[in-house]
């Protein structure tokens, strides 16, 4: 029990930052993971006048890349550009397997209440998740959820080299892992139990592969899921009702808007995949029979390849500012329709009854773009 203790406790992060160049400017004498005073001690990374450096900026870059292939931007392209590049079955069920391993995780976090580790003697440089609480790291449960289910739904789709995908999905969950450690957002313990609960999780996944099967093929249920998906969102809103101690109001963390947008993409991606075999334009595409069952030779990569590029080119561009503009209306719509000043939307979007709404029919709207606009679009320009 005290080796558990020790892991979940900040002097291993506060040492692993020191040996990658994460060090405060004047260091405690007696003991280098700690400041020499603790008093005006900042962690923003953006301030010029915060108390540490970083000697090492490779490292620094590598695990800001490394903690972004589980964060929100990373995943406003990947499940797009899979659904137009691969197929769009694929990119749907590793969301929604993703989706579950987000809940749970989002969902213990504010059940269990487990501060991060704490600064100093660590020192943390991801400023913008520092409101969530710390067990389970839920960026280490998307960095393995995401890689691994994404493998594991594609080899039922195609022939490919399962080692070679396995090492891949590996160093993909483990930057994930260790750029959390090195931003100091997570223990050693919060990264380990994220990874074991998303490998359990994993074997959840012919459930999950039953369940696209039957929601894409029904209207009723997959619009029954899209109003579930919303009151799920509701559901983690109230799952935290302390009291801020510096502002006397509920407390805020970025952890429930960003439950609500994964719920609002999984949504979107269900209901635009109906709409799609309603219409019978993406018949095969969306088949589980699909005929790509074999990956073209490299040799006869090229075309296809430039096919992919058009694709999400094309994509991308219509669903870049798609998003933007839409997030920005509804914003603003429910800001007045709350009765709060536009003025002062900064305070108004962090309101329960402004962030859920807004957040999650942006990004269902994204996805129902994603799935059948956008594929509607590219076939009529013999694209697809």
């Amino acid at each position: 029990m005290d080796a558990l203790k020790f892991l979940n406790g900040p002097v291993p992060v506060a040492w692993f930052q020191y040996f990658c160049g994460v060090r405060w400017k004047n260091k405690n004498p007696k003991n280098q993971i700690y400041p020499a005073s603790v008093a005006g001690c900042s962690n923003n990374v953006g301030e010029k006048d915060r108390n540490f450096i970083i000697t090492n900026k490779t490292i620094f870059i590598l695990a800001k890349a490394g903690s972004e292939l589980a964060g929100e931007p990373f995943y406003y392209i990947f499940f797009p550009a899979c659904s137009w590049i691969f197929e769009i079955t694929l990119s749907r069920r590793t969301l929604m397997m993703l989706t579950a391993s987000m809940y749970i995780g989002q969902s213990l976090k504010d059940v269990l209440k487990k501060p991060r580790p704490s600064s100093p003697p660590v020192i943390r440089m991801d400023e913008k998740y520092e409101t969530e609480y710390g067990m389970p790291s839920t960026h280490t449960m998307c960095g393995v959820t995401a890689p691994f289910s994404l493998l594991l739904v594609a080899s039922k789709f195609y022939q490919m080299p399962l080692h070679q995908g396995i090492v891949l999905s590996g160093i993909w969950s483990s930057a994930v892992m260790i750029s959390r450690v090195y931003l100091g957002m997570h223990s050693i313990m919060e990264t380990c139990t994220g990874a074991i609960l998303s490998i359990i999780l994993l074997s959840l996944y012919p459930t999950v592969a039953w369940l696209d099967e039957s929601l894409v093929h029904s209207s009723l249920v997959s619009w029954c899921v899209g109003a579930g998906s919303f009151l799920l969102s509701w559901v983690v809103f109230q799952l935290d009702a302390d009291i801020d101690q510096q502002t006397g109001l509920p407390r805020w963390n970025t952890a429930r808007g960003d439950m609500a947008e994964i719920l609002g993409w999984c949504a979107g991606f269900l209901i635009g995949s109906r709409q799609s075999v309603l219409s019978k334009t993406l018949m095969t595409h969306l088949s589980p029979t699909s005929q790509l069952q074999v990956l073209l030779p490299i040799t006869e990569a090229g075309p296809s390849a430039l096919r992919c590029l058009v694709r999400f080119t094309a994509g991308s561009s219509l669903l870049g500012p798609f998003g933007f503009m839409v997030r920005k209306l509804l914003l603003r719509f429910f800001v007045r329709v709350n009765g709060y000043q536009i003025s002062d939307i900064k305070a108004a979007k962090r309101k329960p009854n402004v962030e859920l709404p807004y957040k999650f029919l942006t990004t269902f709207l994204s996805g129902f773009v994603s799935t059948y606009v956008i594929p509607s679009i590219l076939q009529y320009c013999n694209l697809w």
